[in-house]
């Protein structure tokens, strides 16, 4: 297995220790682990630990992406909203192309999915209660609530965006040159292209109350997605020690 291949279903992780084998209890039976990848929760529940880098991973509709990429995405995403709230505020429009570039980093904003079919049928089934460990079994508990919390923000998020950001947008703006020159930068050329963008356009954009308010909405609920990112890593952190305290003692 890797990281980028974890096993397609488990329950939960047993550990060797810092330096030891690492195996997983599943509906197969006792599976041995390489060193470099912790397991933790579910696969359905998307979470895993490679041991070597510290990485926490989500899985999401594009695979295993690190917690981190997420969290580091979003950063960037609220300092592009900062960015473009400073036009709003006065701060002049001179670099068409970083604007665009700022806008449509929020407009093309990624949730994540979660597949957790797998924890849903040890709960639905009774079979979390063949885990002793209480300790184990809450963390995994908390893990899938902060799970529904996430979600919960991104669908406030994305109602907000629709209403403040998407719809104003289309009523405003020329979307076919910002597509061509979205995509010629994030192509390096390779596709779209490097056309004129609408000044006149944007600035009616800058007018409109509405859509300032989407770009601030996005800086305070990615902050938020972000705090419970970090939790979900911190939840999953304690949990490889949990496993770890277990089966070493």
């Amino acid at each position: 297995y890797t990281t980028s291949s974890p096993p397609s279903t488990f329950y939960y992780t047993l550990s060797g220790g810092a330096y030891g084998d690492f195996y997983i209890a599943s509906a197969q039976g006792i599976t041995h682990l390489p060193q470099d990848l912790y397991l933790a929760g579910s696969t359905s529940s998307g979470v895993a630990v490679n041991e070597d880098g510290g990485d926490i991973y989500l899985e999401g509709g594009d695979g295993w992406i690190p917690i981190k990429d997420y969290i580091d995405a979003r950063t960037l995403r609220i300092a592009s909203a900062y960015k473009v709230i400073e036009h709003f505020e006065g701060k002049p429009l001179i670099d068409l192309k970083q604007f665009t570039s700022d806008i449509v980093n929020i407009y093309t904003w990624r949730k994540f999915y979660q597949i957790n079919n797998t924890f849903q049928e040890l709960t639905n089934s009774g079979n979390l209660a063949l885990i002793s460990n209480e300790s184990i079994k809450n963390t995994l508990l908390n893990i899938e609530s902060l799970y529904k919390k996430l979600k919960y923000e991104e669908e406030h998020f994305r109602y907000d965006a629709e209403k403040m950001l998407y719809e104003p947008s289309y009523k405003i703006l020329d979307l076919n040159p910002v597509v061509k020159q979205y995509t010629y930068q994030v192509s390096n050329g390779q596709a779209g292209e490097d056309v004129d963008l609408p000044r006149a356009n944007y600035k009616l954009m800058l007018k409109d109350l509405e859509q300032k308010n989407g770009f601030v909405m996005a800086v305070y609920e990615f902050s938020v997605m972000n705090g419970q990112l970090e939790e979900m890593k911190s939840k999953c952190e304690d949990l490889i020690i949990i496993i770890d305290s277990e089966i070493n003692n």
